[in-house]
């Protein structure tokens, strides 16, 4: 797996507690979702 690919799973799981402290909160796009529900790379190029 691409070391920077872990570095932003990482990053993200690190802020998730702060995150969720909040009831205003949402993930926008199929990639931020595919992250926390499937285990799928991003199938976009930017």
């Amino acid at each position: 797996m691409d070391k920077a690919y872990i570095e932003i799973a990482r990053l993200l799981l690190e802020s998730t507690p702060a995150i969720f402290e909040t009831r205003l909160f949402a993930m926008k796009g199929g990639t931020a979702i595919n992250l926390f529900i499937e285990d799928m790379p991003r199938l976009s190029v930017d």
